[in-house]
């Protein structure tokens, strides 16, 4: 298991990516927790393709944006 010490802020573009992925969801229907959904377009804003969590939002989550979900 890889570790990563590093903290990201939330930025112009890491709000864009996290509004994309709600209103995608929305549009589906999907009910997902906004936190959840900050975290993924922080990460994807920042170059992150993969995140590993037990999280069921993000199973969702990667359906509408371009991050993989590793469960461990």
């Amino acid at each position: 298991m890889i570790i990563l010490d590093t903290s990201f802020l939330i930025d112009l573009n890491a709000a864009e990516k996290s509004s994309e992925i709600m209103a995608r969801l929305l549009s589906l229907g999907k009910a997902v927790n906004a936190l959840d959904v900050l975290i993924a377009g922080i990460a994807i804003a920042n170059g992150a393709e993969k995140v590993a969590t037990r999280d069921g939002d993000f199973m969702e989550i990667s359906k509408v944006a371009e991050l993989e979900v590793q469960d461990y």
